[in-house]
């Protein structure tokens, strides 16, 4: 015997219970759990980290009546799996269409391509045995240290010879990462 229903036109989380009842008059039951979804579109990134290169949105459909799916740049495919790659920053939308004639879109925003390089520039002085170099350098995702020779910074206001030692004659390169 089966107790319980699903409704496959209502989404909902449905149990079902089997039961089979033997010659001997013993009951064994098995519960199943049925899942009615919406038609579904699941969209992430390959990456969340910051790029100066492309970036990829991975689209899955979950959709038994999936029929068709249109890209943000108006392209039709019939695959339920799609790498989209994108290599600007901003909202893209996906809709599908099923073949009961309903449709659904889902967006994503895109906010980690960066294409320009950190600019700046820095000054310096150098008194008493001490250098003293303030950076002025920006980037649109920010900018977390800096490196002279082996030494990492993080503040911009930066003493390369605090203990006054001289240091004639050597070059510092500045690095803003």
């Amino acid at each position: 015997t089966i107790s319980g229903e699903v409704n496959h036109n209502k989404k909902g989380t449905y149990k079902l219970i089997y039961s089979v009842l033997d010659s001997n008059g013993v009951t064994v039951s098995a519960t199943r759990t049925v899942v009615v979804m919406d038609s579904e579109i699941s969209l992430t990134l390959d990456s969340e980290r910051y790029t100066n290169k492309e970036v990829t949105i991975n689209v899955s459909v979950i959709d038994e009546y999936f029929d068709y799916m249109i890209l943000p740049d108006k392209t039709k495919v019939t695959k339920t799996t799609y790498s989209y790659k994108v290599d600007k920053n901003g909202k893209y939308t996906f809709k599908t269409y099923s073949k009961k004639g309903s449709s659904k879109e889902s967006s994503i925003e895109v906010k980690t391509i960066d294409k320009e390089g950190p600019t700046g520039s820095c000054s310096g002085s150098y008194k008493d045995g001490v250098s003293s170099v303030v950076v002025n350098a920006k980037d649109n995702v920010g900018i977390e240290k800096y490196v002279i020779g082996d030494n990492v910074y993080t503040t911009k206001n930066i003493i390369i010879n605090p203990n006054g030692i001289s240091h004639k004659g050597l070059r510092h390169d500045l690095m803003a990462i």
